[in-house]
């Protein structure tokens, strides 16, 4: 075995490589350098942090990484950020790879394909219009905020993770992705059991004591990662065939559901369990038949749930609250404001903001002083609100519209989804539906697109 890789090796080294070889012929595996690059975020910052110890500490105070420029050792974002400018040049290197080198497999392809894109393209560009006309200040258009984050690292991501991510159609390379975040996910999960049960880390920030955070500073922000990553490693263990593979996403899925469990988000809950309908459908009818597999998986689900139940604060507690909080509002009680821990409230200042500018919006976060003022609370908790209230009516509908265009097609070519393709939809849909009750966010958000980017085309075997 020894000999055949030094073999490979030495005629490796040996050959003369062509620009085109090199650019060209692997311009997925350079789409993918900024992708890794994002997720390996957190453990560069982890290790940087780590090393630089005692120049993060301020007052004796640890620096926290959730915002940039007040305080030393913030390196999360700037990783992030650092991985968008590089996404930036490989997305335009690959696009001209894609577009220029591969014409005639570029016309093959069904113009559904590009459905989505062109979507996401009207989006932006009316998001792009609002900030124009509304005025924006240049710290919320570059990200010189607290948290480091602006409207260009939101069009990053349809840019960088969603174009990067939807022009990989190498299947290695997709599950290649896909192991990387399960495999984070398994530390990420440890490093925040440990600083709450055992011992506090440092490095590990908590802006919200009431949960479970791990590396991204609130619960709620890691509860979104934790929808991604148990439908990734449900869907994961039900597609691979490779024993060691199914062990590995085996053992990711119960993890990560007790740990979502103990980071009691109820909204990532009810999320996963949209998405685990999802799943035991789109399983079926690829099946072309019931899919018990996927039925009992998200069985297992709401069975790990139930028993941590016995141990931690219970989501079905919580699920009696939301049936009486929706009492309240359809009755429209005194204290409907408060339903949904305030969200009910955020969310009608909110739709009265976009009713005043439903067309054009208030540019980014151009109502977060304004919503502020009224809730106590800066921005919606609901992301398609959010879109709606900063960039206008006609350019939230063009964003569902692309989201559905991706779901809408994969169900007409089911036949054709390879597992690693499926794997990326399902988890979709699970951040899909988180994003109902929460903020679109720099340290989470990415996964979404670059996962959603994957989903939008099948994969080849190469």
């Amino acid at each position: 075995m020894f000999k055949s890789l030094q073999e490979k090796i030495k005629s490796a080294s040996q050959k003369d490589y062509t620009l085109h070889e090199i650019f060209v012929e692997n311009y997925e595996k350079w789409l993918a350098i900024p992708l890794v690059l994002f997720l390996l975020a957190p453990i560069i910052h982890i290790i940087i942090f780590s090393i630089n110890y005692k120049d993060t500490l301020v007052n004796e105070e640890i620096s926290h990484f959730f915002t940039t420029g007040e305080y030393p050792g913030d390196y999360f974002v700037e990783i992030i950020k650092f991985s968008i400018v590089i996404g930036f040049l490989f997305t335009i290197v690959g696009t001209i790879a894609r577009v220029y080198f591969f014409k005639e497999k570029l016309g093959k392809e069904n113009k559904s394909d590009f459905l989505p894109l062109c979507f996401f393209s009207v989006f932006c560009i009316l998001a792009i219009i609002s900030v124009i006309v509304n005025k924006t200040e240049s710290s919320l258009i570059w990200g010189f905020t607290e948290r480091g984050e602006g409207f260009s690292t939101i069009i990053a991501c349809f840019v960088v993770f969603y174009l990067s991510g939807s022009m990989i159609r190498n299947e290695k390379i997709k599950y290649t992705i896909i192991y990387i975040i399960l495999f984070l996910s398994v530390i990420f999960g440890v490093l925040g059991l440990v600083n709450n049960y055992v011992k506090d880390i440092d490095i590990i920030y908590d802006l919200d004591d009431s949960g479970l955070n791990s590396v991204f500073s609130h619960f709620n922000f890691y509860g979104y990662f934790l929808t991604i990553t148990i439908m990734l490693a449900a869907a994961s263990f039900l597609i691979v065939s490779k024993k060691t593979l199914k062990i590995f996403s085996c053992i990711a899925f119960l993890f990560n559901s007790l740990v979502l469990a103990i980071n009691n988000t109820l909204g990532c809950f009810l999320a996963c369990l949209v998405a685990f309908i999802f799943m035991v459908f789109i399983f079926s009818i690829k099946n072309k038949r019931f899919c018990f597999s996927a039925f009992a998986i998200f069985c297992v689900f709401i069975l790990v749930c139930f028993i941590s139940s016995y141990f931690f604060e219970s989501f079905f507690t919580q699920l009696i609250g939301l049936l009486n909080d929706t009492k309240k509002i359809i009755s429209n009680a005194p204290d409907a404001a408060y339903a949904g821990t305030s969200r009910w409230e955020l969310w009608t200042y909110t739709w009265k903001y976009i009713k005043e500018k439903p067309f054009i919006g208030w540019g980014y976060d151009g109502t977060y002083d304004r919503l502020q003022k009224d809730t106590s609370q800066g921005r919606a908790h609901n992301e398609y609100l959010t879109y709606a209230a900063s960039f206008g009516i006609p350019a939230t509908i063009f964003y569902i519209s692309g989201l559905m265009s991706i779901f809408l097609k994969a169900l007409k070519k089911n036949q054709a989804i390879d597992g690693a393709t499926l794997c990326c939809l399902v988890a979709s849909l699970g951040y899909i539906g988180s994003a109902f009750f929460g903020n679109a966010l720099l340290k989470t958000v990415p996964y979404f697109f670059i996962i959603l980017g994957l989903s939008n085309n099948t994969s080849e075997k190469r």
